[in-house]
């Protein structure tokens, strides 16, 4: 019985040891090119230090909304109550009922 949980915990380390390879290998290249970039600023005399250039945030799309679409459900929610104050549980709501999600959820 533990020469499959041996097996499957080999084989798991070996899928996350490949994968940390390629990232190691995908970090290299990407410094390698921000070296590059940097060089190339300083060889058309940019007055910037580099270094003081503040890196720039990936964003990264849910996948459960598509691009602005939970401002436009909250939005479309907020257009069609009565007027009165609602609480951001029946905001909530209203929007993954719109959206088709599971109430319970």
């Amino acid at each position: 019985m533990t020469d499959h949980v041996i097996s499957a915990l080999i084989a798991k380390r070996a899928e996350l040891a490949g994968i940390i390879a390629e990232l190691e290998r995908q970090l290299a290249q990407h410094r390698a090119d921000l070296t590059h970039i940097d060089a190339a600023l300083r060889l058309f005399g940019s007055p910037i230090d580099p270094e003081s250039i503040r890196p720039k945030r990936r964003y990264r799309r849910t996948r459960y909304f598509g691009r602005n679409e939970l401002s436009r459900l909250r939005l479309d929610v907020l257009r069609e109550a009565t007027g009165e104050p609602m609480l951001t549980d029946e905001i909530a709501g209203l929007v993954m009922i719109k959206k088709g999600f599971e109430a319970g959820d």
